[in-house]
């Protein structure tokens, strides 16, 4: 079973003979582990979700409130799940993004531009999503087929106005991350049904507590962990420096080690090396 970080960083500590308080243990141990984690593509890295898409809504009419940044429903469904999709108002450019929900009213970002309008056809649509969590790096959206990445400019060139919709979608944009720090994706055209687009992704490192099992073989971790602590050390003692050194230099080369033997066993599991044609069933 995996080690735990809390563990690692007292063997860490012990390989030292403890000549690192736990601060220091801690910030060496985590700085290895954001090293190696970002290395490879390593097969604990790899994940899959399903980003759900909502269908835009249509039903009823809106109209511009006195307060040009409220707009009246009637006969809609808007809901608190509403805040953050975007409305475009009958024919109009532009949309605006929807602030709150209070009962059939909305409140958006800014206030309208254009014409007043009463008992207006509108669009309540949908195109950012957040990703998982725990999302760094795409390796390969699909529904129907595979997504393609796409930019913003490149979206604007035939559709800036977000006007297209469809249940095939095309293409998605890495648009930033949200006040959590997730990353969110735009998917183009604008999805016009509820459907699920299965995404298998890259994991961002998780955040290292005592209890977090780490998922890189442990020899690995403390012989390089420790390398790097008697190197360090070994700057700031330089009466102490050559010992030191001669210990820092082994570890290191037992870490590399295992780091090498680590990583074949994980590119099998990944399965790179099938990429070599296999003959024998044709």
């Amino acid at each position: 079973m995996p080690l735990t970080f809390g563990e690692i960083k007292r063997r860490v500590r012990a390989r030292t003979a403890n000549r690192i308080d736990e601060v220091r243990a801690e910030i060496i141990v985590g700085d290895k582990l954001a090293e190696l984690w970002n290395r490879e593509p390593w097969s604990f890295r790899q994940d899959s979700a399903i980003l759900a898409t909502v269908a835009p809504k249509t039903a009823g009419t809106v109209t511009l409130n006195a307060t040009p940044t409220l707009i009246d429903g009637t006969g809609t469904a808007f809901a608190a799940t509403d805040i953050g999709r975007r409305i475009r108002v009958g024919t109009s450019n532009t949309t605006y993004e929807v602030t709150a929900v209070s009962g059939q009213q909305l409140t958006i970002e800014t206030a309208y531009v254009g014409t007043a309008f009463t008992a207006s056809t509108y669009n309540l649509f949908q195109n950012i999503y957040a990703l998982a969590t725990d999302f760094q790096e795409m390796i390969s959206a699909s529904y129907w087929w595979r997504l393609a990445e796409g930019t913003v400019a490149g979206i604007d060139r035939y559709d800036a106005r977000r006007s297209f919709q469809s249940s095939q979608p095309a293409s998605f944009i890495y648009r930033g991350e949200n006040s959590s720090g997730v990353m969110l994706v735009e998917i183009s055209p604008v999805p016009s049904a509820a459907i699920g687009i299965a995404y298998v992704y890259r994991r961002r490192p998780p955040t290292w507590t005592d209890t977090t099992r780490v998922p890189i073989q442990e020899d690995v971790v403390i012989y390089l962990s420790a390398s790097d602590a008697l190197y360090m050390l070994a700057v700031e003692h330089l009466d102490q420096a050559t010992g030191l050194i001669a210990v820092a230099d082994k570890y290191q080369a037992l870490g590399q080690n295992a780091l090498a033997e680590f990583s074949w066993a994980d590119t099998k599991i990944r399965g790179i090396q099938k990429a070599v044609r296999d003959t024998e069933g044709d």
